[in-house]
Parts: structure tokens; C-alpha cells; sequence
């Protein structure tokens, strides 16, 4: 597997037809009715949108991509599914616009950190053995690493939870990363000084990478 992707995967030049014989491969290994797909552009044909996701607006999910935009290159095109990367599981139905929590984003966010961070540095460091390359991803996508990324560009500010309890290990977290960056004299890693962070944070650079 690592072969072939290597065989046809070229940095900065992708294309879709150099993956079809790896997406016919797919199909007929699973042999399912559920996955018919025999060239790349089969896979976007056959996904529909949800609902939640292209229904219209609101002001407060505009606001939100605006805020977010502020901090990250990226623009979005449906701030109900930005929205839905900060919803908590403990924030009610109810008051959610219909628009569910994190948790589906956060499984598909995480596999996505993995492939860009490894893909990054299987090919800038082609000299480095197989242990370096897994410690180095392991610390690139570590909870602690990306739950400071997080707050540092503060996107701890936009989570919505119903936890008193959360809102206060999010709180205590934030004063000691805060604390821990004054003190650094300017070194990047002060973030391996502190705690680990609480859960709710750990996956939101993913989530919101997903909303792309």
C-alpha cells in the first residue's frame, strides 16, 4: 500500500485519475452494495449534504465564521457545520438549531490531522527512520500540543457546553497555558510544561479543519 501511494502520489499535483485503480481495488475488496464507487469523483457523487448543514444562517453562525475567519485563512461555506464543531455533547438539543455536537466531526478531524501530519514529514524528512517519524507525528497530534494550538488562537472561546464543570477545567487550563507562555522567555514549547488539557478541547483544531 505504502508503494502505491508513493507511485502515484506527487506533492503539489495531485490528480484524481491517477487513483482509480486504487478506488476499484477498494470496491472489490469489500465487495458491498454500500460501496459501488469505481473512479475518485464516485465518492462526492454519492454524499448528500445533511440537512442541519445547508439549511440557511442565522446571524449568531455568521458571526461565528467571522470571528473564526479572523484567526484561520480559511472562508467558510456553511457556518451551521462551523457551528456544529464547537457544539459540546452536553449542550442541549434543544437550544442547538438542530445543529448536532462535535463527535462526528471530531472522528473524521482527527484521521485528517494524522494524514496531513505525516504526510508532511515523510516527505520533508526522507532521511529519518521509522522511530523518529512516529515520535514526531505522535507530538504533532498529541492532545497536548493541539489543545494549546487551540486556545492560542482562541477557539476555546467559541464552545458551547452546559457543564459548569467543563467551564472551569477550561478555565483553569487557559490561566496555566497563559501563564506558562509569559514565562517562556520565547521558547515554543512552553506548552509542555503544563497539564494535560481538558477533553472538551482536545479535538477542536480538527473539528473546525473538518468544516472546511
Amino acid at each position: 500500500m505504502g508503494a502505491a501511494f508513493l507511485t502515484h502520489n506527487v506533492p503539489g499535483a495531485w490528480k484524481s485519475q491517477d487513483w482509480t485503480d486504487a478506488v476499484v481495488a477498494v470496491t472489490r475488496l469489500v465487495g458491498s452494495n454500500d460501496h459501488t464507487m469505481m473512479e475518485w469523483s464516485d465518492y462526492s457523487k454519492s454524499y448528500e449534504k445533511p440537512i442541519y448543514q445547508v439549511a440557511e444562517a442565522r446571524g449568531a453562525h455568521l458571526e461565528l465564521a467571522k470571528q473564526v475567519e479572523e484567526v484561520h485563512d480559511y472562508r467558510f461555506r456553511y457556518p451551521r457545520l462551523l457551528r456544529s464543531a464547537f457544539n459540546h455533547p452536553s449542550y442541549p438539543t434543544a437550544w442547538s438549531d438542530g445543529i448536532p455536537s462535535y463527535q462526528r466531526l471530531e472522528f473524521l478531524g482527527d484521521s485528517l490531522l494524522d494524514m496531513a501530519c505525516i504526510s508532511h514529514i515523510f516527505y520533508n524528512y526522507p532521511d529519518k527512520d521509522p522511530q523518529w517519524l512516529t515520535e514526531h507525528k505522535m507530538a504533532m497530534v498529541s492532545n497536548k500540543f493541539l489543545g494549546a494550538v487551540c486556545v492560542l488562537v482562541g477557539f476555546h472561546k467559541h464552545i458551547r457546553q452546559n457543564s459548569s464543570i467543563t467551564t472551569a477545567q477550561i478555565d483553569e487550563y487557559v490561566e496555566e497555558l497563559e501563564g506558562a507562555e509569559k514565562v517562556a522567555n520565547g521558547a515554543k514549547d512552553f506548552w509542555t510544561t503544563v497539564k494535560d488539557p481538558p477533553k472538551v478541547s482536545l479535538g477542536l483544531q480538527g473539528r473546525a479543519r473538518e468544516t472546511m
